[in-house]
């Protein structure tokens, strides 16, 4: 008995280099589906974290609009201006943690971030 192989023909060595290239093809491809899932959760996560988020916001809104309803004409008058000098603070802070806190994770985000906050500064600047 020998322990010799027989030698691939030239159609099973193109045969076995076509499969070996289908199993890269799909082992990159599964990679990289499986990259896009990830991303997709994450995204999933970042939508479901703003809508709880929105849903605080209109709870806390619609108490503020009872509180402010009832108080008098110099109350409003501070609070609106405060409420203005918190919202500027917030939109710089905003802009400030894209680049320093986001953009390490997801350049795209950060850079979207900061163009959002730019168009809402203009609106600030009364």
């Amino acid at each position: 008995m020998s322990s010799e192989l027989p030698e691939l023909t030239e159609v099973e060595k193109l045969t076995k280099l076509v499969n070996d290239l289908f199993v890269s093809m799909a082992a990159t491809f599964d990679a990289k589906l499986q990259k896009i899932e990830q991303m997709m959760e994450s995204y999933e996560k970042q939508v479901a974290t703003l809508v709880v988020g929105f849903g605080e916001q209109a709870v806390f809104i619609e108490a503020l609009l009872g509180q402010i309803q009832f108080s008098t004409q110099e109350a409003q008058s501070t609070f609106h201006e405060t409420l203005n000098n918190s919202r500027k603070q917030m939109l710089e802070i905003m802009k400030d943690g894209a680049r320093d806190l986001v953009a390490n994770e997801n350049e795209r985000l950060a850079s979207t971030i900061e163009d959002v906050v730019e168009s809402k500064s203009t609106d600030t600047s009364n």
